[in-house]
């Protein structure tokens, strides 16, 4: 059976929470429930930078447990949530309602990467939920594997909510092949077009993925010769 962490994430939950230790969101804020129509959109994201600044001052013990526990074929990166990323989401949830939570549920966010098949990697994920419930930890859990986006993407997200007072972690975890088509997805139909026919477009890319052959003992993948290329590629 595949796994990401050596210990099975058991210290993961513990270095998050540590992590978020200490941060509040603005008090000058209405509710976070209340309608992002009721925010100013500069005032959030200042304070946004703020919950960046209180990460980075802090994540010496979470990169050194990335360093030391995460397993040969894993790859964990992270990312601050830019302006112009929020700006977007921001504009497009705008006149839906949507409130402050929902639309900031990922200041900072941690990007899962695995080699191992998506049924280890459900098994996984079931660890690292079943040890948040025995710790009374809060996480929810959207789970695109279960009920796939309309383009067909797929993953897990685990937002990590222990403190009300500040913005939650962002746990998004992917199979390569789930990367793969992510990526595409991601930057060039979310970010540009929700025509039916680019919708279309996704999922026929989805089926084409789905049916890459497995290739031969001992050869490299299509998928992990394509990903290894991809990812040496700098990008935001």
């Amino acid at each position: 059976m595949g796994k990401i962490f050596s210990d099975d994430g058991k210290e993961l939950l513990r270095i998050l929470e540590n992590l978020i230790n200490g941060f509040e969101i603005n008090g000058e804020f209405p509710s976070v429930k209340r309608s992002i129509k009721q925010f100013d959109f500069d005032d959030v994201y200042t304070d946004i930078l703020d919950y960046h600044e209180h990460i980075i001052d802090r994540r010496d013990e979470y990169d050194n447990y990335i360093f030391k526990n995460v397993l040969s074929g894993n790859e964990i990166i992270d990312r601050y949530k830019a302006e112009d990323s929020l700006r977007y989401k921001w504009n497009k949830n705008l006149e839906s309602g949507r409130r402050l939570f929902e639309v900031c549920n990922d200041p900072w966010a941690i990007r899962i990467i695995t080699n191992i098949t998506e049924d280890d990697l459900k098994g996984e994920i079931d660890n690292i939920i079943c040890l948040a419930n025995e710790l009374k930890y809060k996480i929810d859990v959207v789970n695109f594997y279960e009920n796939p986006k309309l383009d067909g993407y797929r993953g897990v997200h685990l937002y990590f909510k222990n403190n009300k007072k500040c913005y939650p972690i962002e746990v998004q975890f992917w199979t390569r092949r789930d990367w793969f088509l992510q990526r595409y997805t991601h930057e060039v139909i979310y970010k540009q077009s929700y025509e039916k026919s680019a919708i279309d477009y996704s999922n026929n890319l989805r089926d084409w993925v789905d049916n890459i052959p497995l290739s031969p003992l001992g050869l490299d993948s299509f998928i992990d010769y394509y990903y290894e290329v991809i990812n040496s590629i700098n990008y935001d």
